[in-house]
């Protein structure tokens, strides 16, 4: 499909827009965490570490820090497995969901395939370390 110039130039604005819609606050966010007042203001009057200094001493950030920093690498680490297994049985994923499970410090991954996945997949599946157990759904 080609696009006329004005077409053209019109996404190019309507881009740009959306990304400065997207990216100044964060600046300004940024900005603000060096402000050396305790209150919002523009320009900040000076600049300090201070409040980098009291997160980065603070247990709960850190603590909220690393645990996400897990659950990333072991959702990464484990959808890597799994999508490489179906992969080279050649089925393929149409959807896959990740959520926190009832009990603490586990999580439940829901996966859609394109066909039925064979049995002895499944066994390979139930036999990765991490997976706790594997169910087939049959849908109409």
């Amino acid at each position: 499909m080609r696009l006329s110039r004005g077409a053209r130039a019109a996404l190019w604005v309507l881009g740009g827009l959306v990304l400065l819609f997207v990216y100044v606050p964060l600046v300004v966010v940024a900005v603000n965490s060096f402000n050396s007042d305790r209150t919002f203001g523009w320009p900040p009057p000076g600049f300090t570490t201070d409040w980098w200094r009291a997160a980065a001493q603070a247990q709960g950030p850190r603590d909220a820090l690393l645990t996400s920093v897990q659950a990333g690498l072991g959702a990464t680490a484990l959808g890597g497995v799994v999508g490489t297994l179906l992969g080279e049985a050649g089925i393929n994923i149409a959807d896959m969901d990740v959520g926190r499970a009832a009990e603490a410090g586990s999580a439940i991954m829901v996966i859609a395939t394109t066909e039925p996945t064979p049995a002895e997949l499944l066994e390979r599946l139930r036999a990765v370390p991490g997976i706790v157990s594997v169910h087939p759904l049959q849908g109409d």
